[in-house]
């Protein structure tokens, strides 16, 4: 798919990152903090700045597969009362082996309830929704240093319809070192300050 614009936000890292960021000249938009402010403040950062029409959001380790985006493209183009496209994957470890699919037998029910419940929906790495949604959600809770992107799947499912594609679209790594592997019990205090 041709038409992206590509925002990466550097936040604070400690490596090269950086640096190898600004080598790719014009081709992307590097956006960068000043201190290390986390994923949520880091994605409204991007998100302030993009213009486009739809949003897809891709963590630092993860992967996309090259059809990804022009699917779901196409998909929300050709259904006007869906709001968000999100598709099937694979959990990786550090070296990219495949460990285990994300969904098997899945079924999208439309049911903000059930997205409460299972955070199903992964907005970073397999979703593509409607920047307009935006306008009535806000961005995304910079309060929370974990399950921000579970915060704001409920409220997208709130307001808009769902629909899943059963396509290899994406790579989730899992590795010793990933915020949803040392973050748990900050996702699950987290839990609670969502359902409040």
């Amino acid at each position: 798919y041709q038409g992206i614009d590509l925002i990466v936000v550097d936040d604070k890292s400690t490596d090269n990152s950086l640096q190898i960021l600004k080598s790719f000249g014009e081709k992307i938009t590097v956006l960068e903090h000043a201190q290390n402010k986390g994923q949520a403040a880091a994605i409204n950062l991007a998100l302030s700045r993009a213009k486009g029409q739809y949003i897809a959001i891709l963590d630092s380790d993860d992967l996309w597969l090259p059809d990804k985006i022009k699917s779901q493209v196409d998909y929300l183009e050709s259904h006007s009362d869906i709001g968000i496209v999100y598709g099937n994957g694979w959990a990786i470890d550090a070296e990219g082996k495949k460990i285990y699919p994300i969904y098997t037998d899945h079924k999208e029910t439309n049911d903000p309830i059930l997205v409460v419940l299972d955070c199903y929906v992964v907005l970073p790495n397999n979703s593509l929704f409607m920047r307009a949604l935006l306008d009535k959600t806000g961005f995304f809770d910079e309060s929370l240093r974990a399950a921000q992107d579970h915060d704001m799947a409920i409220r997208l499912a709130e307001i808009t319809k769902l629909s899943y594609i059963n396509q290899d679209m994406f790579r989730y790594r899992r590795h010793s070192g990933s915020i949803s592997n040392n973050g748990a019990l900050t996702r699950w205090r987290n839990g609670f300050t969502i359902l409040n």
